[in-house]
């Protein structure tokens, strides 16, 4: 009974997995777009405070920090420092 450990092929909760850069990156550029980022609300509704050099794209770092504020929005905005 261990095949299905981990695996949850009903897609519940799918909404609240992290996703991964390269899982935005569709084109596999090296950077997410606006339309690539649209497929994460958390990365799409911090894409410009995150997009610190204003390319219209995120690096891997810039994306990273999306993720960060989109995690803390919903705590208050405080986080644990």
């Amino acid at each position: 009974g261990t095949a299905a450990q981990g695996a949850s092929p009903s897609g519940a909760g799918a909404t609240a997995a992290t996703p991964s850069f390269r899982n935005l990156d569709a084109n596999n550029d090296g950077e997410v777009s606006l339309s690539e980022a649209a497929a994460d609300t958390r990365v799409s509704s911090n894409f410009e405070r995150a997009d610190q050099d204003r390319n219209g794209r995120l690096s891997q770092q810039e994306f990273e920090r999306a993720l960060e504020m989109g995690n803390t929005a919903g705590q208050g905005g405080r986080g644990n420092q």
